[in-house]
């Protein structure tokens, strides 16, 4: 019985530590909500607190500005693109060579052309995409992997406004941007080692629940 226990605590153990690690393995390494610093209305250009620098065409908008987007998915601001604009995303040094997830809601902008979303990076496409609707009730993911030449990510527009022929107003194309984060993809043998941690716990378990019903018997 002793030895069932002292399996079962190792096994424990064993469990525990790897599923720290797969913890640690899927924390997120940067992340911006665009809610600082606060922007009544809307604005144009500029910086935000995460790191975000904005280009021509882009900034900050807050819930109720003359852009109409429905609330931000948390707090009360997201960025937001015009037609072919851009911003960038600058983050710390990654581990060269690892795998990392992207993650943004983006939302469309009522009675106005909807704007595409594309994201680059080191001049590379890694993302394009629409938003589905008005609301910001998707979450947008994709991976790349972080070569150590750039520590920054593009965000851009991917239609130009022009005389179309569409009934959209004044033949505008807007996105409003929100939740962007980047994640470290967990390693599948750390996943592995987890999986023989919780499976020898059971074994373990069900060897110890055997031994009683025989001493019991």
């Amino acid at each position: 019985m002793k030895k069932q226990l002292a399996l079962g605590a190792a096994f424990a153990c064993l469990a525990l530590g790897v599923s720290g690690a797969a913890q640690a393995a899927t924390t997120v390494v940067f992340t911006d909500n665009f809610d600082s610093p606060s922007s009544p209305g809307y604005s144009y250009g500029g910086t935000d607190t995460a790191g975000a620098v904005f280009g021509a065409g882009t900034g900050l908008q807050a819930d109720g500005s003359a852009f109409n987007y429905v609330s931000a998915p948390s707090a009360s601001q997201t960025a937001h693109i015009q037609s072919v604009g851009s911003f960038t995303e600058t983050f710390g040094s990654l581990i060269l060579g690892k795998t990392y997830t992207v993650s943004f809601m983006d939302a469309a902008r009522s009675g106005y052309g909807v704007d595409g979303v594309t994201v680059s990076y080191n001049g590379n496409t890694i993302y394009t995409g629409t938003p589905a609707s008005t609301a910001f009730n998707a979450v947008n993911s994709f991976t790349f992997v972080y070569d150590g030449s750039h520590h920054d990510l593009t965000i851009g527009g991917t239609t130009l406004q022009g005389n179309d022929a569409g009934s959209n107003a004044l033949h505008d194309y807007n996105v409003a941007v929100d939740n962007f984060s980047i994640s470290a993809v967990p390693e599948p043998a750390t996943w592995a080692l987890m999986l023989l941690g919780f499976g020898g716990l059971g074994v373990a378990l069900r060897a110890g629940r055997k031994s009683q019903a025989a001493v019991a018997a």
